[in-house]
């Protein structure tokens, strides 16, 4: 992550709602399951949830499927597996990838109304004394309900039980280094900690240069930073310890602070920092990845420099194995991170994207004869709803 991504595609979802925003998966805030090309989000619009499939390889500017998160598990921790061919989220939901026709064991229900009552929150991450959690993750989910499907694919249902993670084999969730939640007392592998007055202490010793606020949750995440001599970096590394609780950040090197910066407006918001949930910051040696309300950008650990800097407005992001999903309202851009790749890099997104020529207007639709599309048609047969 210390080169800035590659943009690999752009893709619509103004079908669910004019503000999507990805969410998390599990207890442990993961944002996206990739396989290959594909990768799938949770995501919220309007009161409703869906699981979408985007895929950075496509040229469409539709997803490649999306499937309505059923009413009774809206707000819920799924536990989502995948393989080769099907992604499966307990015996609600077991998708097809290729085509994204689901196929659930036992029936669910879908409202095509707003719901009208909350559904529950996604419960909030253990505190400092759990075991370490994967350090990306979403909003709390919110209110039940379901989207409308993809005008491109069939859509289906899903399903959950607590704490989901990826399958072996075929994919994985982004391999993110452990996010901490501090507490009052060090405990064992996390020698930091914090006051409720917003004192930070590494093994009790107490950091001076640096104030917190003690009545928001305070997370960290190690960070592995190169050694320098002169500006050269030495075939040797650190651990360095950047932490936040929303509204400042700061890079800890034992019990020296490195850098301390205050965070703009809604920058903690967008990384879910100074919240109970998993931030949804992004760690790789050398560089940490947060989203800003104008760009996504990688500070190095070391100084709290910009490393890169890719502008765009962001309203909601979610990364996972290599790849970073950014939300500009109802416009979603698919970046990889790609060390060895020659193509070039992102400065700057898109704010809007590409309207599909073949998308037909009112008059071609009006009292016309259409082909129904294969993949709808076996959907069908098999007697699913449309």
């Amino acid at each position: 992550m210390v080169k800035a991504p590659i943009l690999k595609a752009q893709q619509d979802l103004s079908n669910l709602g004019k503000e999507p925003a990805a969410a998390p998966f599990d207890a442990s805030g993961t944002t996206a399951i990739t396989n290959k090309q594909l990768t799938i989000l949770r995501v919220i619009a309007d009161h409703r949830e869906t699981l979408v499939a985007l895929s950075a390889s496509s040229s469409s500017f539709y997803a490649a499927w999306q499937v309505p998160v059923p009413d009774n598990l809206a707000g819920q921790h799924l536990n989502c597996r995948i393989n080769a061919k099907t992604f499966d989220c307990g015996d609600q939901i077991s998708v097809d990838l290729a085509s994204g026709i689901n196929a659930p064991a036992k029936p669910s229900t879908v409202s095509a109304a707003s719901p009208t009552t909350p559904a529950s929150a996604v419960p909030a991450q253990p505190s400092d004394n759990s075991s370490d959690a994967p350090a990306q993750t979403g909003t709390p989910s919110a209110p039940s309900g379901t989207t409308s499907a993809n005008p491109a694919a069939p859509s289906a249902t899903s399903s959950s039980t607590p704490a989901a993670t990826a399958s072996p084999g075929t994919a994985t969730s982004a391999p993110a280094p452990a996010s901490v939640r501090l507490g009052d007392t060090p405990s064992s592998g996390k020698p930091l900690s914090v006051s409720s007055d917003g004192t930070v202490s590494v093994n009790r010793d107490k950091v001076s240069g640096l104030k917190l606020d003690g009545t928001k949750p305070v997370w960290a995440t190690r960070v592995e930073a190169s050694r320098k001599l002169a500006g050269v970096s030495l075939p040797m590394s650190r651990d360095i310890w950047v932490v936040s609780d929303g509204v400042t950040v700061a890079g800890l090197d034992g019990s020296s602070v490195l850098w301390s910066s205050k965070l703009p407006e809604d920058v903690g918001a967008l990384n879910t920092l100074g919240t109970e949930v998993v931030p949804r910051w992004q760690t790789s040696k050398g560089a940490i990845v947060m989203a800003y309300p104008d760009s996504l950008r990688a500070l190095d650990p070391v100084d709290g420099s910009t490393i890169w800097r890719v502008s765009t407005p962001v309203t909601s992001w979610a990364a996972g194995d290599g790849y970073v999903v950014v939300f500009n309202g109802s416009t979603t851009s698919v970046l990889a991170f790609d060390s060895g790749s020659s193509s070039t890099r992102a400065t700057a997104l898109p704010t809007s994207a590409p309207v599909s020529a073949d998308a037909p207007d009112l008059k071609e639709l009006k009292n016309a004869d259409l082909d129904v599309p294969g993949i709808c048609a076996e959907a069908f047969s098999r007697g699913g709803r449309g």
